[in-house]
């Protein structure tokens, strides 16, 4: 979970995330079917500041 933290998620997306994902090998596979718009959600809310500041 730390990781995730550090990546930047919520406490909340990732309690959200978990139930919808399941380990395969070392990746973790989406088994929710609305997981990916989440988290591209997510990634946006996440990459918009640093846009901003031109990283």
């Amino acid at each position: 979970m730390r990781m995730r933290l550090t990546a930047g998620l919520t406490t909340e997306t990732i309690a959200r995330v978990l139930p919808c994902v399941r380990a395969e090998n070392e990746l973790l596979v989406p088994v929710c079917s609305d997981l990916e718009a989440q988290l591209r959600q997510e990634r946006e809310r996440i990459t918009r500041p640093l846009a901003r500041v031109g990283l």
